[in-house]
């Protein structure tokens, strides 16, 4: 649980990504 923070927040990043490649890939 001590690194829980860092990978939500290491999951946002990855949201992020995917969502701007989606958004370049149309």
């Amino acid at each position: 649980a001590v690194n829980a923070q860092a990978y939500t927040v290491g999951q946002d990043v990855v949201f992020g990504a995917r969502q701007e490649f989606r958004a370049g890939d149309k």
